[in-house]
């Protein structure tokens, strides 16, 4: 059993999303300190709130371009925020699962990808 796979039709707004190379959130103003420790920045500030942005990893990065494009294929079903969970044990409800990266449905084909990104060490020359 696949879990977290919906119709594309429901995921336009994760679409938007995942196009962007930023991550956004926005966040109560006494948690200001905490965020900027982490590496967000402020992109606004509202009257209770802020709205902090960061880049995205590079390994996020892949992910949402890889599910881009079978958005943009038209799949009619997708993974949804965070992959597909796959149960290991059809017959055990509560049984160990295995994440997915990306799941993609359609009438006649079905991907399931496990995306990996390396990032290159800058002294070592490949070609």
């Amino acid at each position: 059993m696949i879990e977290n796979v919906q119709k594309a039709e429901d995921l336009r707004v994760l679409s938007r999303r995942k196009k962007q190379p930023n991550d956004f959130q926005t966040i109560a103003k006494p948690l200001r300190a905490e965020y900027e420790k982490e590496g967000w920045q402020i992109q606004r500030e509202n009257k209770s709130s802020l709205r902090v942005c960061r880049p995205k990893t590079k390994q996020v990065l892949l992910e949402d371009r890889v599910w881009s494009v079978l958005y943009l294929m038209g799949f009619t079903h997708l993974s949804g925020q965070g992959g597909a969970r796959l149960a290991l044990d059809a017959k055990k409800a509560d049984g160990p699962t295995n994440q997915v990266d990306i799941v993609g449905l359609d009438s006649e084909i079905a991907l399931a990808i496990e995306c990996s990104s390396h990032s290159r060490c800058a002294a070592k020359k490949y070609f």
